[in-house]
């Protein structure tokens, strides 16, 4: 799914762009709409996640009282992005308009119908590709707390969720693959 929409929307489109910050940052999409160049210095992107009611959250995520500031390296993925796709002054994403959208809701609407223009399934939400950033981190193993200052988490509940299933995951495939070494001596 991520390399269908990939496909469909090239590098230097704006729905590319939102998808790469969306993926590349794990950010929400309360704080995905509003980054922009003046939150990036010497390729680190530093922003503080929204903090408050954030409809586009997942249920599954805690309602955090405090939240820290996140200050990640811009990957080359997203610089490459960022570099091919004329946006606004202010954000990355911007309208047709060149203006910045007005609201969280506007952009997740904007984004979902850029993805059902590229064939993408209903479940394929802006949230998911927080959620498949998390995971990728977590099976590239990433640990607790590198997870939770990457994703803005401030309570390590998430971030073991992510990890305890990637890494039960690597350690079937490691049990099963010593299994059928075990059955080849026999």
């Amino acid at each position: 799914e991520l390399k269908q929409f990939e496909d469909y929307w090239p590098l230097g489109t704006m729905p590319r762009l939102a998808y790469e910050i969306l993926y590349n940052t794990g950010a929400r999409v309360s704080d995905a709409h509003l980054l922009g160049k003046v939150h990036e210095k010497s390729n680190i992107l530093t922003w503080k996640p929204f903090k408050g009611k954030d409809e586009y959250k997942n249920d599954e995520e805690e309602d955090e009282d405090e939240a820290l500031e996140v200050s990640i390296p811009i990957r080359p993925e997203l610089r490459k992005a960022i570099d091919a796709t004329p946006s606004g002054n202010l954000v990355y994403c911007a309208n047709s308009h060149g203006t910045p959208f007005q609201s969280a809701k506007g952009f997740s609407q904007w984004f979902v119908e850029k993805k059902n223009k590229a064939g993408l399934p209903k479940k394929c939400v802006p949230h998911g590709l927080r959620k498949c950033a998390a995971k990728k981190l977590a099976e590239s193993g990433v640990g607790e707390y590198m997870l939770m200052s990457i994703m803005g988490w401030t309570n390590p509940s998430q971030a073991k969720k992510y990890i305890e299933k990637a890494s039960r995951a690597k350690m079937a495939k490691w049990g099963m693959d010593m299994w059928s070494g075990e059955q080849n001596k026999d």
